[in-house]
C-alpha cells in the first residue's frame, strides 16, 4: 500500500514507507506545488489583514457605543483584565477603558 496516495499509518502501527515511496513527482510537478502554495499563502494573508482591520473597527465601534450610551467603564478596567491574565481580553478592553 506504500505506492498509493491513500496511505494511512495509525499511530499504533508505525509506517514502514519512505516518503519517496509515497509520492513520485515528474518534471516541473514539484515547482507547480510550490507555486500553488505561494498563491494560497498570499490570499490567506490578504484575508487575515482584512479581518484584522475589521476587528479593529469593531473594537472602536464598541468603545464608542459604550461612550455614547454613557455606559460604565469599570468592567473595562485594566486591573481586572490583568488579574484574569488573558492578553486578547486586555487588548480589546483597552480602547473602551480609555473613553
Amino acid at each position: 500500500m506504500c505506492g498509493s496516495a491513500a496511505t494511512y499509518c495509525p499511530q499504533e502501527m508505525p509506517c514502514r514507507c519512505r516518503a519517496s515511496d509515497l509520492l513520485d513527482l515528474e518534471a516541473k510537478e514539484g515547482l507547480a506545488i510550490v507555486n500553488g502554495t505561494q498563491a494560497s499563502t498570499a490570499l490567506l494573508l490578504a484575508g487575515l489583514f482584512a479581518v484584522e482591520r475589521v476587528l479593529a473597527a469593531a473594537v472602536i465601534a464598541g468603545a464608542l457605543s459604550v461612550e455614547a450610551a454613557l455606559g460604565q467603564e469599570m468592567p473595562f478596567d485594566d486591573r481586572l483584565h490583568r488579574a484574569r491574565g488573558q492578553k486578547g481580553q486586555r487588548a480589546v478592553a483597552a480602547p473602551t477603558g480609555r473613553c
